[in-house]
């Protein structure tokens, strides 16, 4: 099991439970090319604290261009879902998740952003495991108003995409949403867009949910549009989005 970073800041700097000035002056000193990266993270927290969004995204831009820093992802994650981009959002977050980095105010925002996408599956898994963290996950648990939000969350997604659902409301059921989750990917995934592996992960999950007699056509579906997306990868991200296609397959089959 990966070791994940507590960035155990974010969430106090963001919504504004934590002073910025005095945030950054617990940092130890930094060279000149640091400092100025810093300031730029700084006014993008001020920027995104007075809800001026745009001004915060462009910020949090100057500083993953100019540096590394694990934690940016979870910086545009929440600004970019606070501009409504949830599929950009998503990706941002899983940045982060990739130089694993946690912190439950950004999962709890990944969430919502399946959410509002209709990844219904992956939000109710992730509003779950922020509900009952594990011992080691390193990130403090979520406060009594987000705890809230995604109790609230887990029963609207229970009405449109119940675990048992009413035979009378086909377009429930499981398949159905299987069916048109794969079509989701691969139709993002014809037009090059972020969402393909957000849907096919969706698929993944739903395909676990199936019984075990029900899954193989599915499974052969979700194969090949997961190898229509490697085989298009590119980038510096490109080797680890691969890996994490894979590691979906292999999860599907070990349950059959």
């Amino acid at each position: 099991m990966r070791a994940f970073r507590q960035i155990g800041t974010l969430a106090a700097l963001l919504c504004g439970w934590l002073s910025v000035t005095v945030a950054f002056a617990q940092e130890p000193a930094i060279p000149d090319a640091e400092a100025q990266v810093q300031a730029q993270l700084l006014d993008g927290v001020r920027a995104f604290r007075a809800e001026q969004f745009e001004s915060a995204l462009l910020y949090f831009r100057r500083v993953e261009q100019q540096s590394a820093r694990p934690d940016i992802g979870m910086y545009l994650g929440m600004v970019l879902h606070k501009l409504g981009r949830h599929a950009e959002a998503l990706a941002a977050f899983r940045s982060a998740r990739r130089a694993l980095v946690q912190e439950s105010v950004a999962d709890y925002y990944d969430a919502v952003s399946c959410y509002r996408l209709g990844l219904y599956e992956r939000s109710r898994v992730g509003f779950a495991a922020l509900l009952s963290p594990r011992a080691d996950q390193g990130s403090p648990p979520l406060g009594p108003r987000l705890r809230e939000g995604a109790e609230r969350f887990i029963a609207a997604i229970e009405r449109v995409a119940p675990r048992s659902p009413d035979p009378s409301h086909p377009e429930q059921a499981t398949i159905r949403r299987l069916e048109l989750a794969i079509k989701q990917a691969h139709d993002a995934h014809l037009i090059k867009s972020v969402d393909d592996q957000e849907w096919i992960e969706e698929a993944g999950l739903l395909l676990l949910a199936l019984p075990a007699a029900e899954r193989p056509p599915y499974l052969l579906r979700v194969q090949a549009v997961v190898t229509q997306i490697q085989q298009s990868l590119v980038g510096p991200a490109a080797a680890q989005r691969s890996a994490e296609l894979t590691a979906l397959l292999v999860r599907a089959r070990a349950t059959r």
